[in-house]
């Protein structure tokens, strides 16, 4: 019977229901499974919670072993069924790209067998696989994959949002700084379910400066707060130190020995002797706690704005890249490049498997030898902020484009990655005619996503007056006139929420949040959001692990003080969502300026050798976080009515399996039914799930029911549903199937004593 939410009913037994307890937990492996063999090397996996697409390099969004993680084995009561990978593939349904491996949940029987995890497992993620397998890390063995989805598709009523929370400042900490004009990044930096572990477990960060008055360039203090609820994770003190606020921040686990990801920040502490005024900025590298970990002060020539991580030579080592600046994780000065920009790509442009550091007129391999350069009299930009993607869509090898976005002359360009070879521009971004008393120049940085729903993707940049898509060729698609004579240099992103193939456009300029159809431009959304503008964005990631997508939406209102409709304006973080829960999901990451999906694994730590993104559709894109549609699918199985406790009680119990593609959210409530003879059901009692059950992993719930008199030495026949509309549904819940949610029956009965 499906069980769809409803409005909730009161049963006689509902308010006098005992209270849930949990006895087992363990994970979920297919006896004709268990045998498959681990290879040294494979190509890795587009994934989530240790299953994946292969795409070839790294990891993306594994959770569990990591580049530079050891392995802790655990041992697991449990073991069943199809533990499927973690998969979003929109653009792929129907085919299987050459090394792609596509799994999801299966409703198929199948046997159960109770394992224990060996002492020394053959296989630790799944690039110790075969193609067709992945590794079952609760066992540590290579198991075969179901190719099946399981995904849930919301219903698409129109773009409407809810703010689910905002922070507008600390009351106790600093409540003075509380204005926000730069992009908040998201990671795990806390062990919020107490596993001893920071993983995708649990609840992500969102890290941020703030300042006071006007002091947007000086004087930030950093700050972190939980994804879920706005609440302070740190500081919980004076900092002791100041940050840029208008520079961004990187979050990556750059050193093994500190548990957790590092944050990267820009630190300002001396003045700046060839800027009056200003204060000079050197890379601050902050422990997950938020207390200093390395300062960089004594290396000169710094420029720091916005730090990016990578493994460039894939060393198992990961380095921190600063304009001209190449740091190891230690923060020791690893090498100067001879020259660069504030910004750049760190992509693999070749056939070697290291990065390559990318500016807008040259690009450098890892240890500082040039790639290309563009000569003098070429066309092209000597500064640009910079993206990178296939815009041609030509899949597996394919050669990328370097976008750059050149402020000074609000043109936008797109040459050959790889040679530097000029491909087509310049396109202008500024409507026809335009002209303002302090001229008409801007253009921020450059977004490249699918806006649409044709095969290649296409670029999106703001500048002064208007917000401008070109396709993949440099032909404008369409404008929308906005509002932003300050900076002109503000970011967008592009997702599609509704998993209708037509992605939606956000864009924030000096007074409103707007929202875009991705296909022709058309208004969705526009609401009061002011900020004085640098170069900041909101961004889209599941910021409080429901997998759900939410927006995370920054601004700040020292310089416009009330909306246009005469209302005050606001500052600070805002956390939207959909009213219902109906996004789809998104990774639980979005971890740097120059962010593209593979750059980054979801537990914040960095691939050794990462993918080119721009090989696949699903991550043929720059600064955009990738849409996701798997979901769980919880089942009851193995119910017992236990009569140890009898006269006082039925010890009656359950195990609720994941048995989909997605983590399931904790406290899902398991209701309990006696059945009579005629089938009619009785509600008993309740239970609730206590943690968050990734793909394959089950969790035994129970309840006491007490006995009454009249049903003593009477056999007793219960049921157990999960999320029950009648009684206390988790209404935002989403799984794929829910025609399996009910168990089979259990009978026993209570004896009297007499």
């Amino acid at each position: 019977m499906p069980h769809a939410p409803q409005p909730q009913q009161t049963s006689k037994y509902e308010d006098n229901s005992p209270e849930s307890s949990v006895s087992s937990a363990g994970a979920i492996v297919p006896l004709s499974s268990r045998k498959a063999h681990p290879k040294n090397k494979i190509n890795s996996a587009v994934c989530r919670f240790q299953r994946a697409m292969e795409v070839g390099g790294a990891d993306i969004a594994s959770n569990d072993h990591m580049a530079r993680r050891e392995h802790n084995p655990r041992t697991h009561v449990g073991a069943h069924r199809h533990a499927p990978f973690r998969l979003s593939l929109p653009l792929l349904a129907g085919s299987l790209l050459a090394g792609l491996t596509m799994v999801s949940c299966s409703s198929s029987p199948a046997a159960v067998e109770r394992v224990a995890m060996p002492e020394e497992p053959s296989c630790t993620s799944n690039k110790d696989c075969d193609p067709g397998f992945y590794c079952e890390t609760s066992v540590g063995e290579c198991l075969s994959a179901v190719l099946e989805r399981c995904e849930y598709r919301p219903l698409t009523d129109g773009f409407r949002i809810r703010e689910e929370w905002a922070w507008s400042q600390d009351a106790e900490v600093l409540p003075e700084y509380n204005q926000i004009m730069m992009t908040p990044m998201v990671a795990n930096l806390t062990d919020d379910n107490g596993d001893g572990e920071i993983n995708a477990d649990d609840v992500p960060d969102v890290v941020f400066h703030t300042f006071t008055g006007f002091n947007y360039l000086t004087d930030g203090v950093i700050r972190a707060v939980s994804g879920d609820s706005g609440a302070r994770v740190w500081p919980a003190a004076e900092p002791g130190f100041r940050t840029n606020p208008g520079s961004h921040i990187a979050i990556a686990d750059v050193d093994p020995a500190s548990p957790g990801p590092e944050v990267m920040a820009c630190e300002v502490w001396a003045p700046n002797p060839a800027m009056p005024g200003a204060t000079q900025g050197a890379l601050v590298i902050l422990k997950a706690d938020g207390s200093v970990l390395h300062r960089t002060r004594e290396v000169t020539g710094q420029n720091c704005f916005a730090p990016s991580v990578a493994d460039l030579d894939g060393d198992g080592n990961p380095e921190i890249v600063d304009g001209r600046k190449i740091f190891r994780g230690d923060g020791t000065e690893l090498r100067s490049l001879p020259a660069g920009a504030s910004t750049s790509a760190l992509v693999n442009i070749d056939d070697d498997e290291d990065l390559e550091i990318i500016f807008s007129d040259r690009a450098y391999n890892h240890d500082g030898s040039l790639v290309w350069e563009r000569a003098a009299g070429e066309p092209g930009p000597v500064r640009g902020i910079v993206a990178i993607a296939d815009l041609d869509a030509t899949g597996d090898g394919a050669e990328p484009e370097l976008i750059v976005m050149d402020g000074s002359t609000h043109s936008l360009w797109a040459f050959d990655a790889g040679t530097g070879a000029h491909r087509w521009g310049p396109s202008d971004i500024n409507p026809a005619g335009v002209s303002h008393e302090k001229g008409i120049h801007g253009g921020g940085p450059p977004l490249i996503a699918n806006f649409d729903d044709d095969p290649n993707p296409e670029i999106g940049v703001a500048g002064g007056f208007a917000y401008t898509v070109f396709g993949h060729d440099g032909a404008r698609q369409w404008l929308k006139n906005t509002n932003d004579l300050s900076s002109r240099g503000t970011g967008s992103s592009v997702f599609d929420f509704e998993g209708d193939g037509v992605a939606e456009v956000l864009y924030n300029d000096e007074l409103n949040f707007h929202v875009y159809k991705g296909l022709d431009g058309a208004d969705l959304l526009k609401q009061c959001n002011t900020s004085g503008t640098l170069s900041e964005f909101p961004i889209v990631v599941d910021v409080d692990n429901d997998a759900r997508a939410e927006v995370v939406l920054m601004g700040n209102n020292y310089g416009n003080q009330s909306c246009a409709d005469g209302n005050p304006s606001g500052n600070g973080i805002r956390v939207l969502g959909h009213p219902e829960g109906e996004w789809v999901g998104s990774r639980r990451i979005y971890n740097q300026f120059s962010y593209h999906v593979t750059n980054i694994n979801e537990d914040g730590t960095v691939p050794k050798r990462e993918d080119p993104h721009y090989r696949l559709p699903l991550t043929n894109s720059f600064r955009q976080n990738i849409a996701l549609f798997d979901v769980p699918d919880l089942i009851a199985e193995d119910i017992e009515v236990g009569t140890g406790m009898c006269p006082e009680h039925l010890d009656v119990s359950v195990n609720i399996i994941n048995r989909g593609a997605a983590v399931s959210a904790p406290n899902v409530p398991v209701s309990f039914f006696i059945v009579g003879d005629d089938n009619t059901r009785t509600f008993a009692g309740q239970g609730k799930t206590s943690k968050r059950l990734k793909p394959g992993e089950f969790e035994r719930v129970s309840f006491a029911y007490p006995v009454p008199e009249e049903q003593l030495d009477a056999e007793l026949r219960f049921i157990a549903a999960i999320n029950h509309p009648d009684h206390e549904p988790l209404t935002e819940f989403r799984e794929c199937h829910t025609d399996n949610n009910d168990s089979d029956t259990a009978a026993n009965e209570c004896k009297a004593l007499f």
